[in-house]
């Protein structure tokens, strides 16, 4: 049955209550700030390709601009459709994006010129309905603006498809079975 309600479905990252948050390469055996620096490693990765230069200023900018977002959504205070948006998809488990619009990099293009710009990046998530108040944390990548040309498209559905997959594994393997409440709830009293 399709999901018809998916255009006002609040996301637990902006429902001004702490939740709970992992890494889908962690268990709950790590901290809360592991499962955070889990998804800070794979979003920088995401924007790793070659011809993008890096340097500690924009290393470090980058770095700390998805952990202010990720530290603001185990808060709860993220924005949504701005910060957080549902992705329109069939599911027993809601699947939203945090989205940063913003993030300023470069690249070496042709010619050896530099090229500052911002990109669009994205970290794909579940929130399972058997677990209230809980975000597991699937795949980050970047987004290609979808003004530029058809591909954009399918490379977003391919993304959506293999965050889609990692979930299913999750949940076979029972990875995430009684985890509402272990380490998320007290993310506002460590300071993450």
């Amino acid at each position: 049955m399709p999901d018809t309600d998916w255009w006002d479905a609040s996301s637990v990252c902006g429902g001004r209550t702490p939740i709970d948050l992992f890494w889908h390469d962690l268990t709950k055996h790590e901290t809360l700030e592991q499962h955070v620096d889990g998804m800070v490693s794979a979003l920088m990765a995401a924007i790793h390709r070659p011809g993008r230069l890096w340097n500690p200023w924009t290393s470090a900018s980058a770095e700390g601009e998805f952990r202010s977002v990720l530290k603001r959504a185990l808060v709860g205070r993220l924005e949504p459709m701005n910060e957080v948006k549902r992705i329109r998809q069939s599911h027993p488990a809601k699947f939203y994006e945090i989205r940063w619009q913003h993030v300023r990099v470069v690249d070496r293009v042709e010619g050896g010129m530099d090229r500052r710009h911002e990109v669009l990046v994205r970290l794909l998530h579940a929130e399972p309905e058997s677990l209230p108040l809980t975000m597991i944390g699937l795949r980050a990548h970047e987004k290609t603006p979808q003004g530029k040309s058809t591909d954009a498209e399918s490379a977003q559905h391919d993304q959506i498809e293999d965050a889609t997959q990692i979930y299913w594994e999750l949940m076979a393997e029972g990875r995430f079975a009684g985890l509402s409440g272990v380490i998320g709830y007290t993310a506002h009293k460590n300071g993450v």
